[in-house]
């Protein structure tokens, strides 16, 4: 096809500078080059594996997309970038990109794309809820599916009575402890986060 027929030169000498890059699962992540702005890029070859896959191309004013990605992928022809749309656990790869400019200048970026799962919103179980001596007494667990996050617990604004938590860690479950000294309608929020993204819930009750 065309873009085999386009296919051109690899560099002799390869980079060893590994660029970095994050994303979640259905979003939409650019692999950003930072290139010099003055470049003019008269070739861009993004390719995957160790077989060279070209995925995105940019030759002679003409860009190809391999069959597979093409609904998926966009190739910024002025500065390199490429953008890769829903993001997939698939898509954690070593990507190579080989540029030439109008002026004959050659150079090759690795970029390591790592991909991780959304932060879920997390649930909350009651564990229990009880009047002693007129004191309410009540226990919550928070729990989520996501891996690598840390459960925090927020009080409402004004709650003074006294609160206990497991402390921030990276885990599943957290569990809190309030005993309040009147039985009245009060709020928690679990909080669910990976450092960059929140997923929050709340609960709200007495004990009855």
């Amino acid at each position: 096809n065309c873009l085999n027929g386009a296919i051109l030169l690899l560099p002799a000498v390869w980079s060893e500078d590994v660029k970095k890059a994050t994303a979640y699962t259905g979003e939409q992540v650019v692999l950003k080059l930072n290139v010099n702005p003055s470049w003019k890029l008269s070739v861009i070859q993004w390719s995957i594996y160790k077989t060279f896959t070209f995925i995105a191309t940019f030759f002679e004013n003409n860009v190809y997309i391999l069959d597979n990605f093409k609904d998926r992928l966009k190739l910024n022809t002025t500065s390199g970038d490429l953008t890769i749309k829903n993001v997939t656990a698939k898509d954690a790869l070593k990507f190579t990109v080989y540029l030439e400019t109008i002026t004959g200048n050659l150079t090759t970026i690795v970029v390591q794309l790592f991909v991780q799962d959304r932060v879920h919103k997390p649930n909350i179980t009651l564990l229990h809820s009880f009047l002693d001596a007129e004191k309410c007494v009540i226990s919550l667990k928070c729990s989520s599916l996501s891996s690598n996050i840390s459960l925090r617990w927020k009080l409402e604004p004004g709650l003074t009575e006294h609160f206990c938590s497991d402390s921030p860690a990276v885990t599943r479950e957290s569990v809190m402890w309030t005993s309040l000294r009147t039985n009245r309608v009060v709020n928690f929020t679990c909080i669910a986060t990976d450092g960059t993204h929140n997923e929050s819930k709340e609960w709200s009750g007495k004990c009855q």
